[in-house]
């Protein structure tokens, strides 16, 4: 829930999926700005959480792919 907290309090679009081996895969969309400011927010993580590594890959969104229209959960 916190990912996905910060995202839509950013005004992000984007995805979050909580992976089996523990780990949390995000693709997010906006601005410059707002995405490091949620990255940010990663390495901090949610209260009792500890973060031991934040990947990061910047890149331009393909201009047939369309983001979602919000920032959503996958299962």
């Amino acid at each position: 829930m916190f990912v996905l907290q910060e995202g839509r309090r950013l005004g992000l679009a984007g995805t979050v999926q909580n992976k089996r081996d523990g780990s949390v895969h995000v693709v997010a969309h906006g601005s410059r700005r707002d995405l490091e400011t949620l990255l940010a927010a990663l390495w901090r993580g949610p209260v009792g959480a500890r973060v031991e590594r934040v990947s990061v890959e910047w890149g331009e969104r393909a201009a047939s792919g369309r983001p979602p229209a919000r920032f959503e959960v996958i299962h």
